[in-house]
């Protein structure tokens, strides 16, 4: 098999990092999905057929069968715990793994590791970890923690384990406290939850790094450039390892005792996207392609083919505002897209409280609409205010305050730039704006004008916008930027029990297969908060990590 050098294994190749730059993603077309004959009931003998619904699933359409260990002949490799993904989750999983005194391999289809630490800013983390102690920072009680993050997934996520995630986050910080990782900062705060967290230094690819570090220190065994693409199952249909491709050698089977699935989630598979999630994922702005990584959905199918099943609630995702057309994050129309300005729909009307801006806001306020987008409209006194004063909303970072960014003074010209190659609108009056961007022409101007009487009353009584952002747009030029729901990656997978085991439809545990991160279910289960920062990282290390405890106990 091809050797794998450590230059190559830890961190991210300088292709990766290349694509985090990469231009905005053309959506596919939106179509519906329905099967009426997915569409089954259950039945029993004192229950009619017709009593119980089930909901649509993707199984036959997305399962890769597994093969049979008993076809396959000797294993080219074995292991006692076997990796696949070398993302946030699986890194840890791995690392973990081999501190555990279990033989681990790890696979990553790419030609490196790191996933989605490419785009990890903050983990969260409470009172009890190692770091905060240091720093005398004190969380909320884990009855508290407990209770907002059940509220804010309206009480469907699986208690125990979110119970598990609450009471074990503070060890994946102690081990990284342990091995040496350096912080940026340990504090409490956030938008309003009883929650802290911590930068690393070079956030989540610094993480990930160590993580690579450690685990071959250890003695684990890497393989990049190499996918899994089948599960194996032994005859009573127990995982029992995995057949894979490299770039050197096709179906390669790797055995072993107990198979971790982190491979990242469904975010840049249209084809799962249009199932799951319908037109507005399919309008949306997938960040994890435009930072090149390439969550497919792979880890998901091969483990609906051995026997898993869908959570209910498929379409959670990491949200985040975007403006489709526009480039990179942070960019000046970006900044741009998420100031508080004025929300309308393609009606013309007043679509959300334009303050409580924490991308979430702006996921949901798109999510709902008939087109899957609204418009933030702004006049040339904002453009102005952009370029000379801080801006009302900052930094995207959880516990960083709303006014820790800069002026902008480049911000008139790049939109004007915009709005000559076409991808924002910019008009000398509003009814000229209204028909370039294709809002309701008279709505939109007396929805303007309702507006402007709040701002000068100094009183938000429809919404209750903070004042200290209620301005006027009265000043031509005026301006309209397209805001549509975006992700990080897609957030629910498999359904998973308490101790990270996958289950299958009777809801019993698959024996040797364990999921995490984003490729596992009932944890997130409407849509990432950024009131509750941070989780999104801290789950998948959690993941990862407690899965190779309980895996260890089987051995």
């Amino acid at each position: 098999m091809k050797d794998v050098t450590r230059r190559s294994f830890i961190g991210l190749g300088a292709a990766a990092l290349a694509s985090a730059a990469a231009t905005s993603m053309v959506g596919c077309s939106p179509a519906s999905a329905t099967n009426d004959s997915d569409a089954q009931s259950s039945s029993s003998d004192d229950v009619s057929s017709d009593t119980y619904a089930t909901r649509v699933s993707g199984i036959d359409k997305f399962a890769i069968t597994p093969a049979k260990a008993s076809e396959l002949g000797t294993p080219d490799e074995t292991c006692d715990w076997l990796v696949i993904g070398g993302g946030n989750t699986g890194l840890f999983a791995a690392a973990h793994g081999v501190d555990l005194g279990m033989d681990t391999i790890l696979l990553e289809k790419n030609s490196w590791t790191g996933g989605a630490g490419i785009g990890t800013e903050v983990s969260q983390a409470f009172g009890d970890c190692k770091y905060m102690k240091d720093g005398n920072q004190v969380s909320g009680t884990f009855t508290e923690i407990y209770h907002y993050f059940m509220m804010q997934n309206a009480w469907l996520p699986d208690a125990l384990l979110v119970s598990n995630y609450i009471q074990h986050n503070h060890e994946v910080h102690d081990w990284l406290y342990d091995h040496g990782m350096g912080t940026v900062f340990a504090s409490v705060g956030g938008v309003e939850a009883p929650v802290g967290g911590i930068m690393y230094e070079g956030t989540g690819v610094g993480v990930n790094t160590k993580l690579a570090e450690e685990f071959q220190n250890g003695g684990g065994r890497v393989y990049l450039s190499t996918g899994a693409t089948k599960l194996v199952v032994d005859d009573d249909g127990d995982v029992v390892g995995v057949v894979a491709n490299s770039e050197d050698e096709k179906d390669m089977y790797f055995s072993a005792k107990n198979v971790f699935i982190g491979t990242g989630g469904f975010g840049t598979n249209p084809d799962m996207v249009e199932f799951y999630i319908g037109e507005a994922g399919t309008i949306a702005s997938k960040r994890d392609k435009q930072m090149g990584i390439p969550h497919d959905g792979d880890g998901i199918s091969m483990m609906l083919g051995a026997g898993a099943v869908e959570g209910q609630n498929m379409w959670a995702t990491a949200p985040a505002q975007g403006a489709p057309e526009s480039d990179a994050w942070d960019t000046e129309v970006d900044r741009a897209c998420r100031e508080a300005n004025l929300w309308v729909n393609e009606r013309g009307w007043r679509v959300g409280n334009e303050k409580w801006n924490a991308i979430s806001s702006n996921y949901g306020t798109a999510y709902r609409q008939n087109t899957s987008y609204y418009w933030n409209v702004f006049d040339a006194s904002a453009v102005q205010r952009m370029e000379t004063e801080n801006p009302i909303m900052g930094s995207r970072w959880v516990i960083a305050k709303e006014t820790d960014g800069k002026p902008i003074p480049t911000m008139g010209d790049a939109l004007d730039a915009a709005a000559q190659a076409g991808t924002i609108y910019k008009a000398d009056t509003l009814e000229g704006l209204a028909d370039a961007a294709g809002i309701e022409t008279e709505r939109l101007v007396a929805t303007v004008k309702h507006y402007n009487e709040l701002c000068k009353a100094g009183e938000d009584t429809d919404l209750w916008k903070d004042p200290v952002a209620l301005k006027e747009i009265s000043t031509a030029p005026y301006y309209a930027i397209k805001v549509v729901p975006a992700w990080f990656s897609t957030l629910s997978g498999v359904k998973i029990d308490a101790d990270l085991h996958v289950l299958d439809a009777n809801g019993d545990p698959i024996e040797g297969l364990y999921a995490g991160g984003a490729d596992a279910s009932e944890f997130f289960m409407t849509m990432y908060s950024h009131g509750f920062g941070g989780s999104c990282s801290a789950f998948s290390y959690f993941c990862g990590y407690y899965a190779a405890e309980v895996a260890k106990k089987t051995l």
